[in-house]
């Protein structure tokens, strides 16, 4: 833990890049790809990595990884403070490689139903992140965080969007 924040994304393109370009080989899909979608299943606990060659073609599972932490009931997140997890259509729209949950990608919270459909203040700061610990979060271990950082950097590097669909626990 006490790596600085370029370290750990160093650390993270070190172990994992090329088990993630296998991923996406052994899927037959490019990478980095055109489009990416994670599906997160809250019941589950699993987040699901798809991915497309081209803008708008089929897209193919990639991996699925265990949530190893989320917080909150069933249902969505509809205020600040209430622990959950949100419900919806999203983008991961921010990296923070020196966050205190080891990596760290923002998922796009609140969209435009979670606004119509909560109460102020609506919170903040959802991420996918590592160390398995949430507080309205979704939480990989490090190790998998890693490759989901991997993924989502090497879009964002491509200015490609990486979608977020959260699905209801």
């Amino acid at each position: 833990r006490d790596l600085n924040g370029t370290e750990r994304s160093k650390l993270a393109y070190t172990n994992k890049e090329e088990e993630v370009k296998a991923l996406f080989v052994s899927a037959g899909v490019t990478f980095p790809p055109a489009e990416m979608l994670w599906r997160v299943f809250k019941a589950e606990d699993e987040l699901e990595v798809w991915a497309s060659d081209k803008v708008g073609g089929a897209l193919k599972p990639i991996a699925t990884y265990q949530i190893c932490a989320q917080s909150g009931v069933p249902g969505p997140k509809r205020q600040e403070g209430d622990l959950q997890v949100p419900e919806g259509f999203y983008t991961i729209d921010y990296f923070n490689n020196t966050s205190a949950f080891y990596l760290s990608m923002r998922v796009s919270y609140p969209n435009e139903s979670d606004k119509v459909l909560g109460r102020k203040p609506l919170g903040h700061s959802i991420m996918v992140h590592g160390d398995c610990v949430s507080i309205g979060c979704v939480a990989i271990s490090d190790e998998r965080i890693q490759e989901l950082w991997v993924m989502a950097k090497r879009m964002d590097q491509k200015k490609r969007i990486v979608q977020a669909h959260l699905f209801p626990g």
